[in-house]
């Protein structure tokens, strides 16, 4: 066999789909001559209808009919015979077989497609295949695949203590079998799908730059997540539907379920907001997270120092509520100056710009764990590439 075009590899019905040539050389006794008594004719050229050839089909066929390989065209083959008996043939072949495919690393992955021939009934002591010259398959006509990189190949001939099937298989037939290594080239789904869900991933941590009180924060992050469901539906609907769940739909699934973190976050950061207008003031310990947060991340604008007096004593003073100053117009920005209360420290805020230095710690703890989060995933997603790269065997 001469491997020549790689058709299709349907991944959704697990077909293998391609072109070869086939070259068929058998003994025939009953065609040789003496070439002395026939003005030395060496060879001689006869139709395939004309004399026995040897009714072979694929065992793993997928198209539904099992045709006899050869027998589509027989009125327009030839048979070359020669006066010892040998008769060679040779013919081109489309070979549509089940091929079991691992989508675990998907659009990296390597695929060992198989073509099974065999003779239709006969047995090995009349009909015996075997592999032929250069080990039965030859490669080095193998047109250019936009998707798929031929790796190399391999035969496997009936053996002499019975079939290659397992457990004897089809007993006394002789058989062939056809490996064909193929790897996938990753640079449409790299392009189409791995790259954009990355940018809407990154696109995602900006998010945390809008202000809570915007109304577009929330149409921000709603937007992203809606995206990368396009990119996981269009993922499924190119795989088949099994278990094995391939890399590709591992990393837009990560990347759906980080931005379902955000967005759950960005609606908690809404409300803590929302409550600033009310007159109740946060808890002494959410006060105080909120203030180590801003502090060691630099992104508060005051100086926001816990301190030392007993929670008891600051949690009185926190829900002191004075209508006549303690609480001021947030729309003026001003803050609550309660210096002058015994017992209380001025640098935690107890007024309603409490809730927004609440909302804003938390804005960073989620911030800083999707960066981190988000950046192992590209490391990951660049290291395993760069380390799965398919290489086709012409060019080594």
């Amino acid at each position: 066999m001469r491997f020549r075009y790689l058709i299709d590899v349907d991944e959704r019905h697990q077909v293998f789909n391609g072109v070869s040539w086939i070259y068929q050389i058998w003994t025939d006794p009953r065609l040789s001559w003496d070439p002395l008594e026939f003005n030395e004719t060496e060879l001689f050229v006869a139709k395939l209808t004309q004399i026995w050839w040897p009714h072979l089909i694929y065992n793993n066929d997928a198209s539904g009919t099992f045709p006899i390989i050869g027998k589509f065209d027989t009125e327009v083959i030839d048979a070359l015979i020669s006066s010892n008996g040998e008769v060679s043939v040779s013919f081109p072949i489309q070979h549509i077989t089940f091929c079991a495919i691992s989508i675990g690393r998907f659009p990296l992955d390597s695929q060992t497609c198989s073509i099974r021939i065999a003779p239709t009934g006969v047995p090995s002591t009349i009909l015996k295949l075997d592999r032929g010259i250069n080990n039965g398959l030859i490669l080095d006509a193998v047109s250019e695949e936009g998707q798929w990189n031929i790796v190399a190949g391999r035969v496997f001939a009936e053996s002499e203590n019975g079939s290659i099937y397992p457990d004897g298989g089809e007993v006394g037939i002789s058989s062939i079998l056809y490996e064909i290594d193929i790897c996938r080239k990753p640079n449409y789904y790299t392009l189409t799908i791995t790259f954009p869900a990355t940018i809407i991933m990154l696109m995602s941590l900006f998010v945390f730059f809008i202000p809570c009180d915007s109304g577009e924060r929330m149409s921000y992050i709603v937007s992203l997540v809606l995206g990368v469901m396009i990119f996981q539906l269009f993922v499924e609907e190119t795989l088949p539907k099994v278990s094995e769940r391939p890399l590709l739909g591992q990393y837009v699934t990560s990347i759906f379920v980080v931005q379902v973190f955000i967005v759950s976050g960005s609606v908690v950061s809404v409300c803590l907001v929302n409550k600033s207008n009310r007159r109740v003031s946060p808890p002494l310990w959410i006060r105080r997270l909120a203030s180590f947060c801003n502090h060691c991340v630099c992104f508060s604008k005051h100086n926001t120092t816990v301190d030392s007096s007993p929670s008891g004593e600051n949690d009185t003073m926190a829900t002191v509520a004075s209508p006549d100053g303690m609480v001021l117009s947030t729309n003026e920005g001003n803050h609550l100056d309660d210096s002058k209360k015994p017992g209380n420290d001025n640098n935690i805020p107890t007024d309603c710009e409490s809730w927004r230095t609440v909302a804003g710690a938390l804005d960073i703890i989620l911030g800083s764990l999707s960066s981190v989060f988000i950046i192992t995933s590209i490391c990951l997603i660049l290291i395993y590439t760069w380390s799965n790269t398919c290489i086709d065997y012409r060019n080594v």
